[in-house]
């Protein structure tokens, strides 16, 4: 911030050439020409003028006050700067050199204040300049944010270039993987080899169909495509992703447990991109469990008929939990606390839902002995 007298010393020059002036005329110039909230008292004290700018900024009670009553308003760190002007007359040579913090008692508000003596003919005037910190904090913090806003935005437009060029590119080896394990499952059947062998090779098939699937939803997704809305049971939307995961639950030994109600309506939604949602949240339970002991990896997975005509879904895991510093950014695009991961896992998931007018969000255990994350999806009913 600039001195004072360098601010306001060339105004007075320049009102000073302008003899037409009355007093009056010549305070209120001097305010006219500050872009910051000011005020001129005289040396009793007494207002003299104040510009809209501070009037706007304090409380009218405050403004007509004279300085005196305004500075016991303003609870400011003691200095020789506020402390001339204790007394039934300011000193003559007061002057704040630099800003000094203070906080008005009556609107709580946070303020810079500069000062100066300066004198027109044989007068002398006091003009008190206050800046509002609050406002310049929440300036900061405004363009703080929109300046994260922008690298979000230019991130996320990456990964959609990057999802659509990823989408064009493998498009054609999962349709040829597709083929050759038809025909692998085909050979195996002819030359009568084991079911288990039979059946893996079928399994490794439909993954192949599933992941060309997914890729063309999220090509979709990114170039902001209308969703295929079809009617599912609750139960049917788990089916492909429990199937895609089940090699990682046997291996990690998690039992899964399924709570569905036999009169749950349909689901109105894109299934393929509502099971990469559970198939997200599923994968995310297993990888929570990783430290817990194995008698205790046990993913519950439940729905629920709620208001407003919408299932809720619940899948908790036997997990920590997630940790306090980390639960307002869960959902953040490009936040994750795997060293591997991308994070962009739930921000994904809550759009989906969100698109399909459902809502995702998470629940600590208060024993911290594992989360839930719910989400809502329209019924057809």
């Amino acid at each position: 911030m600039l001195d004072t007298k360098e601010k306001i010393e060339p105004q007075v020059d320049k009102i000073f050439a302008i003899d037409s002036f009355s007093q009056s005329n010549l305070d209120q110039a001097l305010l006219l020409s500050l872009s910051l909230p000011g005020a001129i008292f005289d040396t009793e004290g007494r207002l003299v003028a104040a510009n809209s700018a501070f009037q706007a900024l304090l409380p009218e009670s405050v403004v007509t006050q004279d300085l005196f009553l305004l500075f016991e308003d303003l609870d400011c760190c003691p200095s020789a700067s506020t402390k001339s002007i204790n007394g039934p007359s300011i000193d003559p040579s007061w002057n704040i050199d630099y800003p000094i913090e203070a906080h008005s008692k009556s609107s709580g508000r946070s303020y810079l204040l500069n000062g100066s003596t300066y004198s027109i003919g044989n007068e002398l005037r006091h003009l008190l300049i206050i800046e509002d910190q609050s406002t310049q904090i929440t300036v900061q913090r405004q363009k703080l944010a929109i300046h994260e806003q922008l690298l979000q935005t230019a991130r996320s437009l990456s990964v959609g270039e990057m999802a659509t060029v990823l989408a064009h590119e493998l498009n054609q080896p999962l349709g040829a993987i597709h083929n050759y394990l038809s025909t692998a499952h085909r050979l195996a059947l002819k030359e009568n080899a084991p079911q288990q062998v039979c059946d893996a090779i079928q399994l490794a098939s439909r993954q192949a169909l599933q992941a060309a699937e997914v890729i063309s939803r999220i090509r979709e997704f990114v170039q902001a495509r209308e969703p295929k809305f079809t009617e599912s049971t609750a139960l049917s939307l788990f089916e492909r992703p429990l199937s895609m995961l089940k090699i990682d639950l046997n291996s990690q030994r998690i039992k899964v447990l399924l709570e569905f109600p036999d009169d749950l309506p349909a689901v109105i939604a894109d299934k393929v991109m509502v099971e990469q949602v559970f198939a997200n949240l599923i994968r995310n339970a297993i990888e929570a469990m990783d430290k817990t002991p194995a008698e205790k990896r046990v993913i519950r997975i439940s729905a629920s008929c709620a208001s407003d005509h919408r299932i809720e879904f619940r899948v908790s895991d036997g997990g920590t939990g997630i940790a306090e510093e980390n639960q307002h950014k869960v959902f953040n695009p490009f936040f994750s606390t795997k060293n591997n991961g991308m994070g962009a896992g739930l921000a994904i998931c809550r759009s989906i839902i969100e698109l399909h007018g459902g809502r995702l969000y998470f629940e600590n255990f208060e024993d911290k002995s594992g989360s839930t994350f719910v989400c809502t999806l329209p019924t057809s009913k």
